[in-house]
């Protein structure tokens, strides 16, 4: 695996299991990620912590659930949901 996306990984996955985080990440700006998908989410958690949202005081992980009501989603492009990655995967019954 790319060194870069490791570290794009790492502190989104910090940032989502402990949303105190974001606090120590003041200079890093969406932009600063490599991948889109990297940049929408962490757009999102920046977002979310600047709403002042509820799911960033609790303790523990952020339920992703709001994450990805607050994801923006690019014009002309459909909002994916589970099992929809385009790959004719899905959730197993």
């Amino acid at each position: 695996m790319n060194p870069l996306m490791s570290a794009e990984q790492a502190v989104l996955g910090a940032a989502l299991l402990d949303p105190e985080q974001l606090t120590h990440l003041e200079w890093l700006a969406a932009d600063h990620f490599y991948r889109p998908v990297h940049q929408a989410l962490f757009a999102a958690l920046r977002k979310l912590r600047n709403d002042g949202h509820p799911a960033l005081s609790a303790d523990g992980p952020l339920p992703l659930s709001w994450v990805t009501d607050a994801v923006a989603v690019p014009p002309g492009r459909p909002r994916r949901t589970a099992g929809g990655h385009g790959r004719g995967g899905g959730l197993a019954a």
